[in-house]
């Protein structure tokens, strides 16, 4: 099998999709009847050798060239094997995995390479063959840590790819929204629809692998998350796929939803303004129609005609056109946003107290998922059923352009959603301090005095003193008795207007929250350099003290030793018998 010509004929039938299909299937066999022959002959090889008298043998001597043969061929052929498992025929990836397999139990390739093709098997429609390449997908993962998190990306876009050929063939049955009748047979999806049950993420068991830690959880998150950025130019109908898994990955704790829309809203707020001020700057300017309001005044709403902007729209809409196209991965996460609020009965309440630096298990309590309408995202339905215009723009796609663009940046403004009040609703009452994204808890939002500015403020007169109030003549007999005002008439209590700081826009929210969490590691850094000062200070004191207490203790003995021997001394003095 390590021939030129027959591995040349050998590669032509895994790779050419115009090679006939039973001989593709007979290659496949061909090579797994071999893994299986080498293996056996090993196995007999070393039973004769544990049965034989002589074990005297040298292993350099013995020339065991045939071991590692079988090593050589399947490197040979492991890339074509590989690439069988995005077949549209089951029998192909079968055959495949099963060569792939024998080569994990046999151990002659590195399984990291393997990887992200046993993550793409897993979606598999047939479950015998999806059940048992995740069965071999968490022994690599119990014997290789991070090998599963390492290789987790690119299985899921090889599991895009595979789901791509089946579903063109076999469509998963996923009614249409409401009032969408176009064919949506052609698109992807990334979640199996079940009757009577909940439907599944197509990678949920991927996830259910990697989500032990948090730390990698968060990873896995954010990696997929940043396919819906700007600059990474991935297809609308691949971000529709993830955002299916992410709508429907098994979530156990609070954490993983709130941690996925709380990233949603950083990547809409930054990429979403980017993609509005590049569409605004991308059309004519007003000088060329001076009775057109300039739509790059943010602040003006009069700009925001149809009629006025389709006049400035230029004669290459091609910047415009990729404009509106990044835009639909924004509304994508907006639409994924709203779901998972309703899927697991997230408030504007919880998403504001939400801090993904939070120390502890607060977010770790489990969540339970409620049965809500599939997510079917119609706007993203609508752009894939819909061909992209070309370089001219008749009146209707012009006119369609432009309504696109003002939907989008009505939904901009209204992503963040008005603060509550603590005093109207009464979830804040229990709650003793509000905590905002990238705001210290010490800083309280408070309500604005509204004035008129033109009105100059002026000095009111004195209220005259009520009857009731007022000095009273007194009896004999009677002790004068003063009026107070009631700490109930709200007439006597002067209400002081409360002052609103603008919290800004969500990009300075998370600035100063990193911000804040870099000045709180500061802190805790200079508290731990203290301690350790203090620390070698007590260490130094305690030193001293037992040298100076050892030192005066060796003095009491040298004192005790002088009056010893001088007490001896005299007593020698006084004896008659030692003076004579």
């Amino acid at each position: 099998m390590m021939t030129s010509q027959f591995s040349r004929i050998y590669l032509y039938f895994l790779d050419s999709p115009l090679a006939p299909l039973i001989l593709k299937r007979q290659a496949l066999h061909n090579i797994q009847n071999y893994l299986e022959e080498e293996e056996a002959k090993l196995i007999r090889q070393d039973q004769e050798w544990n049965s034989s008298s002589n074990k005297q043998d040298d292993l350099k001597e013995m020339c065991d060239v045939s071991s590692g043969m079988a090593s050589s061929v399947i490197q040979l052929y492991l890339k074509s094997v590989l690439n069988c498992f995005i077949h549209i025929h089951p029998t192909i990836r079968f055959g495949a995995f099963k060569v792939v397999q024998l080569v994990l139990q046999q151990g002659l390739v590195h399984p990291v390479q393997i990887v992200p093709y046993l993550i793409c098997l897993g979606t598999e429609k047939e479950q015998v063959l999806a059940h048992a390449a995740d069965k071999q997908l968490q022994d690599i993962d119990k014997k290789y840590q991070g090998f599963v998190h390492m290789k987790a990306l690119q299985g899921i876009r090889l599991s895009y790819e595979l789901q791509k050929v089946i579903q063109k063939h076999t469509p998963l049955q996923v009614p249409p929204p409401k009032g969408l009748k176009a064919d949506l047979s052609k698109i992807t999806r990334g979640y199996r629809p079940k009757e009577g049950e909940l439907p599944s993420a197509l990678c949920g068991y991927l996830y259910s692998i990697v989500r032990q830690t948090k730390t990698q959880r968060r990873a896995i998150a954010q990696s997929l998350l940043k396919q819906f950025e700007e600059n990474s130019r991935v297809p609308l109908e691949q971000l529709l796929y993830l955002a299916d898994n992410f709508a429907y990955f098994p979530y156990v704790v609070a954490d993983e939803p709130l941690f996925v829309i709380h990233h949603i809203d950083i990547i809409v707020s930054v990429n979403g303004s980017n993609l509005l001020q590049s569409f605004r700057e991308s059309l004519l300017p007003s000088s060329h129609h001076p009775d057109i309001i300039d739509p790059l005044d943010e602040d003006d709403d009069e700009g925001d005609d149809v009629d006025s902007l389709i006049e400035l729209i230029p004669p290459d809409p091609t910047p415009l056109l990729d404009c509106i196209n990044s835009s639909r991965g924004c509304l994508l996460l907006l639409c994924l946003k709203q779901f998972l609020k309703e899927s697991f009965s997230v408030t504007d309440a919880k998403l504001n107290q939400y801090l993904p630096s939070e120390p502890g298990k607060v977010y770790e309590r489990a969540v339970t998922r409620k049965s809500v309408s599939l997510f079917n995202p119609k706007i993203t339905l609508q752009a894939l059923t819909r061909e992209r215009p070309g370089s001219e723009l008749d009146p209707i796609e012009k006119r369609a352009l432009i309504e696109e663009y003002l939907e989008f940046k009505q939904l901009m403004l209204r992503i963040d959603p008005d603060d509550i009040d603590d005093d109207e609703d009464p979830s804040f009452a229990q709650t003793p301090v509000k905590k905002e994204r990238g705001i210290p808890p010490s800083v309280t939002p408070i309500t604005p005095m509204k004035t008129d500015p033109a009105t100059p403020l002026k000095a009111e007169p004195a209220e005259p003193t009520d009857q009731s109030t007022a000095a009273t003549p007194v009896k004999a007999g009677e002790t004068p008795v003063k009026a107070k005002a009631s700490l109930n008439d709200s007439s006597s209590i002067t209400k002081i207007p409360k002052i609103t700081i603008s919290l800004g826009s969500k990009s300075t929210r998370v600035e100063s929250e990193k911000e804040t969490r870099r000045e709180s590691d500061r802190s805790r850094e200079r508290d731990r350099h203290h301690k350790s000062k203090r620390h070698d200070r007590h260490d130094k004191k305690e030193k001293s003290d037992y040298s100076e207490r050892s030192e005066r203790k060796h003095k009491k003995k040298k004192k005790k030793k002088k009056y010893v021997s001088d007490s001896e001394g005299s007593d020698r003095d006084s004896d008659p018998d030692f003076m004579g």
